[in-house]
């Protein structure tokens, strides 16, 4: 067997008089783990709009857009398991992440007046608040994942 970046048994190997390939372990989990929180954050999407469109009694159809972001997460969570489309579909995710994160985050300002209890759409701000919260938090764990992903490839 040769190692073809040998630092610690980990690398690209490749078998003689055999033309198979192993990627590293270490690498094949972080793109794994990446597309399961995914779809965990799809379902706390889900969560999210569902709850917010019944605690506001069932009228305001707009409480459901989380939902659309939860669906959303979990299609790509689902593409994400296959290895052909993993890259293109997380920086996917995160870019509907980023978009979340900016079409929500304009109730942050509004939290203080929530707390006062001055607030005029309370559920609102909850839960605008609540959906920035996850897309920033969602941010943060893919370019993390992104970052492991390289080095781990990198070394």
């Amino acid at each position: 067997m040769i190692d073809l970046f040998h630092r610690k048994g980990r690398g690209l190997r490749i078998c003689k008089g055999k033309n198979l390939f192993s990627v590293p372990k270490v690498l094949s989990l972080y793109k794994e783990r990446m597309s399961s929180t995914t779809l965990v954050f799809g379902f706390a999407y889900l969560i999210l709009g569902i709850s917010g469109f019944v605690l506001t009694g069932s009228v305001h159809k707009t409480a459901l857009i989380p939902c659309v972001f939860g669906v959303l997460f979990l299609v790509f969570g689902l593409l994400g398991r296959k290895e052909s489309l993993r890259k293109h579909v997380m920086h996917a995710a995160v870019l509907i992440a980023l978009l979340a994160f900016i079409g929500t985050a304009r109730s942050l300002p509004h939290l203080p007046e929530l707390f006062n209890g001055t607030a005029e759409k309370p559920a609102a701000i909850i839960t605008q608040s609540l959906n920035a919260g996850l897309s920033i938090l969602y941010i943060i764990l893919a370019v993390r994942s992104f970052n492991q992903a390289r080095r781990a490839r990198l070394s």
